[in-house]
């Protein structure tokens, strides 16, 4: 097994945050059938294939709308049924012992499987490491036009796709499992509307999505990539104090993704997410330098108010750009 996230509790455990809020689980198994019935709101069946002692580990988390899950077995299994209705389903290896199949079709660990939750599935699974992800075809759709100008409405009607395309799979594997290692380390993370983890798990699909659809790129005069850049500035500028997402952006000057993409690297070299985080560390320098003496405060209020929902990235980022860390801002403010 991989041990991504070993450092988290192996035995049977359920950390409910709050009621009607996100869930985190972590659990052990020593039976397939017990494991199948954990996995929350599908239908499904695990057979155990060859023979020997089962054991198995689920790792969760559960938002409105989204279904991430980390999954390991150690025997080979058929899994067949489906998962919850009118969601789009990943399933990513992050590694595997030889090959399966996905309705048929091969199945490697270069490979990842796309599906529809409503339509049954039948896989046979090597002795793996997966990441598994369920999301709202809604959510996918809103967020797939907004940014990339992308419809997924009639998406894999006709059935599953499998996307061989390594390169692709590993990356979009160890972005996510990095979302969902932030929300294990730091269970408020996921409580935080701020850290928009839904839509930072989309960002992750995007490309894996895009790949697998017609995109016409929108072209843009010199001039009109500038005005794509001054009005984003202006807009993130006035909403600097909100939580904005590039999506928010996307949404505001109703271009695409990629457009504002091609834009902020053709007139300023930088893409506009790595342009917001310039931006927002900036304001944040700005927060603590300011503080008052007679009131205290704690970093990671300035992490909050700033949109960022990783405490040591934003340390990290933050010494990047300014030399020094964000405590030693703090001590060297003004009187």
């Amino acid at each position: 097994m991989n041990p991504s996230l070993e450092h988290r509790p192996s035995a049977t455990e359920d950390v409910r945050l709050v009621e009607d809020c996100p869930v985190l689980s972590v659990s052990t198994f020593v039976d397939v059938a017990l494991q199948s019935d954990s996995i929350e709101g599908w239908d499904l069946n695990y057979a155990q294939m060859e023979p020997g002692q089962f054991r198995g580990t689920l790792r969760a988390l559960r938002l409105p709308g989204l279904q991430i899950l980390l999954e390991t077995n150690n025997l080979l299994l058929n899994e067949y049924g489906s998962a919850w209705p009118k969601c789009y389903v990943f399933g990513i290896p992050l590694s595997m012992a030889g090959e399966g199949s996905f309705n048929g079709m091969a199945w490697g660990s270069a490979s990842a499987v796309v599906f529809r939750g409503d339509k049954e599935h039948d896989a046979v699974v090597p002795p793996m490491e997966m990441l598994v992800l369920a999301i709202d075809r809604e959510l996918m759709q809103d967020y797939m036009w907004t940014v990339e100008h992308v419809s997924t409405r009639s998406w894999l009607d006709h059935g599953p796709l499998i996307v061989n395309d390594a390169d692709a799979t590993r990356r979009t594997g160890s972005q996510l499992l990095s979302v969902l290692r932030t929300c294990f380390d730091d269970a408020s993370v996921a409580l935080d509307p701020r850290s928009a983890i839904t839509h930072q798990t989309l960002a992750c699909l995007a490309p894996l999505v895009c790949a697998n659809q017609p995109s016409p790129r929108q072209s843009l005069s010199s001039f009109g990539r500038s005005q794509v850049v001054k009005r984003a500035r202006e807009y993130i500028i006035e909403h600097i104090d909100d939580p904005l997402q590039i999506i928010d952006v996307c949404r505001a000057l109703k271009v695409s993704r990629r457009t504002l993409q091609y834009s902020f690297t053709d007139v300023l070299g930088v893409n506009p997410a790595t342009y917001l985080r310039v931006l927002r560390l900036n304001g944040a320098r700005r927060d603590l330098l300011s503080a008052d003496y007679d009131r205290p405060m704690q970093i990671k209020e300035v992490v909050a108010r700033w949109g960022f929902w990783h405490l040591s990235r934003f340390s990290a980022e933050y010494r990047q750009l300014f030399g020094e860390l964000p405590s030693a801002t703090l001590r060297s403010r003004p009187s």
